[in-house]
């Protein structure tokens, strides 16, 4: 069986992503280590930054469609979108300060992950708080939009 693509479903992917752009964009500029990168010597993130927004577009752009295939509720997916976003953008800072900071010394991976949840708590917390916001009230919004259509349907079926 197909799955059946609305255009509400397209709406709400796009805003989605539009959300996960802007959002990695904040966190991983804002938790980014001031130091050169080990691996190209570049002092910023932004060269690399839309492939970074990339790859988290494209898992949860095909987890929603599942998820609309598969009529899982909103509550699981107000769960499990910004828990992968989590886990990404802490894989990112880990790769940011192991790149920039440890690949200029000598850590444990054990001190890596220390200094990475001591350094970035704040942007990824921030960032976690306003992805959950957005994505809740886009879920709102187009639910919204979903029953006032199903609520005008059954009006004019009614009475043709």
């Amino acid at each position: 069986m197909p799955i059946q693509i609305t255009k509400i479903m397209i709406k709400r992917i796009i805003y989605i992503n539009l959300l996960i752009i802007v959002s990695t964009c904040l966190q991983v500029i804002w938790a980014s280590p001031d130091a050169l990168s080990s691996v190209d010597l570049s002092s910023s993130p932004i060269d690399y930054l839309e492939w970074l927004c990339f790859y988290p577009m494209i898992v949860i752009s095909i987890m929603l469609l599942l998820f609309n295939r598969f009529n899982v509720s909103r509550t699981h997916l107000l769960i499990v979108v910004p828990l992968i976003m989590t886990i990404y953008w802490l894989f990112i800072n880990y790769w940011e300060f192991r790149n920039r900071v440890a690949g200029w010394s000598t850590f444990s991976n054990q001190e890596i992950w220390y200094y990475v949840f001591l350094t970035t708590y704040l942007p990824l917390s921030v960032c976690v708080v306003i992805f959950c916001l957005c994505t809740h009230m886009i879920n709102k919004q187009f639910d919204n939009k979903t029953s006032l259509s199903l609520k005008n349907n059954n009006s004019l079926g009614g009475l043709l």
